[in-house]
């Protein structure tokens, strides 16, 4: 009990630092983000949790949980950032808990441990836990489901995941299916909550490893030891025989999936559709869902190996160990280690969730996140064979695993300044290449502050490692992966928020026009943000009569568009309309603008923005 509190303490002080740390000093960010907050705030003002509108329209990318936890946050902090960001902090804290509660389970609590720690210092999934989206939720739940599986199986048959009960002929009764209806029951359940989450691929990914998990595990199955590989390729293929395969699919009881999942689900699904008229779900289910994965939108494409550097870059600073867990997760598989069945059950895990959207059009680095729980477990695995059986490990793995980490972190350092302060017959080097010159600026302190925690955390894991010190090593890596994420994402974010033009636009329209209602519109030039901030529907104006009817329709009208933009319409805006505020674009070149009728007087005096 002493050992369970020390690590949960370290991991809940490890997510204390690096998701809440200047939690809400910086401003949302565009896209999603700005998307989501904005819908919530749409929703609160109308005071309807059923419903999801953004900029006065039925927004159908996402069902309601994420909504409803932004919801809770305004009740508890009131209208302000962190009440829509705190809820993505809690579930990533939760989520690392229940990473380790899987490692306890799994392997062993040393394992858990070095896994929760991970997860909340790998650089993808701190995004998430500190950003106005749904992965942060998405990912606790289609954890959970899976747990309550794996502790059902072991309550059921702890021998089959020790591999210390002997082999079964083939046709027996699965040994690792749970024989409680209640299991089935709680993990569909939990299912349906994630389908509130995000949708189908809620409850279509967590089953969809499980099942390959029983057939890969099924007395018989092909994953055993074979001198050629056509003979492995072939015992491979069985486990899809139809028999086998229909035969797990029935075990795995969907009866109880599809009343729980509804039970759960339904409710929500039939409100919408009764108040929409059954547009949200067509919408919902038919272009977001279907739609994104046999059609690549928004331009979010990527060819089926997207998802590996951009899994080296979201996990690091662990996916330095990479190369290493996967030759060590296939040691443990071929060997028949007493850890194989688990080994089997995490390559599942990670296998389904990645493979699937690596096979779906639509491509962005948030969608495997769901994976990251399996992957830090398995790099978990590996860690806790190089503290404890070092000799098994080959120098060469530890050497060049820890030499990339110090690398990285000396390419930080050295390369930012370079890329900021080169110039070119007097423009910054990135400047010719359409990035603002505020990046310029700060490349420099960035590439300081984010670099030393690489460096100096490499550098002292490596002496600590050729000392035989491998386990104050690893603790080096936690504690310098912590520091590196917290410098990103509470440090240099939060220079780099001075940069976003949304907020103080949003600022502007409220000092000139006071407290009247002013009509906002856009000019090629869209952000969500400008609709969170200003809480007022932004409209898009396409046409000359569209600016015409914009202007005529209130004095209090405000367009927002580019510098380059104005130039394409200023003939076609009424004479009287001057530009209120600019401000620099960013991260691109460029400049926003605010275009307006100079106000009247307000509070007794006359005040015009030039």
């Amino acid at each position: 009990m002493k050992r369970l509190f020390r690590h949960e303490t370290w991991i809940v002080l490890a997510a204390l630092i690096a998701f809440f740390t200047n939690l809400g000093a910086t401003r949302l960010w565009d896209e999603d983000e700005s998307f989501f907050a904005a819908t919530a705030a749409e929703m609160h003002a109308r005071g309807d949790w059923t419903v999801p509108y953004f900029n006065g329209e039925l927004f159908s990318h996402k069902p309601p949980f994420m909504y409803w936890m932004m919801l809770i946050g305004y009740e508890v902090f009131g209208d302000n950032q962190v009440a829509v960001l705190c809820s993505s902090a809690i579930f990533g804290t939760a989520t690392a808990l229940l990473t380790y509660a899987l490692g306890r389970r799994l392997f062993c609590p040393e394992v858990g441990l070095w896994a929760g720690l991970a997860m909340t210092s790998s650089l993808m999934f701190d995004v998430v836990a500190r950003a106005a989206t749904a992965d942060s939720f998405l990912v606790f739940f289609s954890a959970l489901s899976l747990y309550v599986f794996v502790r059902g199986s072991q309550e059921t048959n702890s021998d089959a995941w020790t591999g210390a009960q002997a082999p079964l002929p083939a046709g027996s009764p699965h040994p690792l299916l749970p024989h409680a209806w209640g299991i089935f029951a709680a993990m569909y359940a939990v299912m349906g909550l994630a389908v509130l989450v995000k949708g189908p691929i809620g409850v279509l990914l967590p089953t969809a490893t499980v099942g390959l998990f029983l057939l890969c595990t099924s007395p018989g199955a092909p994953l055993r030891e074979s001198r050629s590989w056509i003979s492995r390729l072939g015992r491979a293929a069985a486990i899809f025989h139809p028999r086998l395969f229909f035969k797990t699919i029935w075990q795995m009881k969907p009866l109880t999936a599809l009343v729980m999942v509804t039970l759960v689900a339904g409710p929500w699904f039939l409100a919408v559709s009764l108040q929409t008229r059954g547009t949200f779900v067509l919408e919902f289910l038919g272009i977001h869902n279907f739609g994104r994965f046999m059609n690549s939108m928004d331009g979010h494409s990527g060819p089926i190996f997207y998802y590996i550097p951009v899994i080296m870059i979201g996990f690091f600073p662990w996916s330095i160990f990479a190369v290493q867990t996967l030759r060590d997760t296939a040691q443990r598989i071929r060997n028949r280690d007493r850890w194989r069945t688990s080994c089997i059950f995490l390559a599942c895990w990670a296998g389904v969730f990645i493979g699937f959207f690596s096979l779906a059009s639509t491509k962005l680095p948030n969608y495997t996140l769901t994976a990251y729980p399996a992957l830090a477990l398995l790099t978990a695995c590996f860690l806790h064979r190089w503290i404890h059986q070092p000799h098994t490990v080959p120098a060469s793995w530890i050497r060049s695993a820890l030499g990339t980490f110090t690398v990285v972190g000396a390419l930080l350092i050295v390369v930012c300044p370079v890329l900021g302060f080169w110039k070119i017959n007097g423009e910054p080097l990135l400047s010719r290449a359409g990035v603002s010159p505020a990046v310029s600026e700060q490349l420099p302190f960035a590439g300081l502050i984010i670099g030393l925690a690489p460096l100096l955390g490499g550098l002292a894991a490596m002496y600590l490692a050729q000392r035989g010190r491998t386990k104050q090593a690893v603790a080096g890596i936690a504690v310098a992966s912590v520091a590196f994420v917290t410098s990103v994402l509470a440090v240099v974010a939060v220079r780099a928020d001075r940069y976003q033009t949304s907020a103080p636009l949003a600022a502007t329209i409220q000092s000139l026009k006071g407290s009247g209602d002013v009509t906002i519109g856009q000019y090629k030039y869209f952000r969500p943000s400008l609709t969170y901030y200003t809480r007022r529907p932004v409209a898009e104006c396409r046409t000359a009569e569209d600016l015409e009817q914009l202007f005529a329709g209130s004095r209090d009208a405000v367009l927002v568009t580019t510098a380059r933009k104005h130039e394409d319409i200023k003939d076609l805006l009424p004479p009287d309309v001057v530009i209120l505020d600019q401000r620099p674009q960013f991260p691109k070149q460029g400049t926003v603008l605010l275009l307006g009728k100079r106000p009247k007087t307000i509070a007794g005096s006359e005040r015009t923005v030039q």
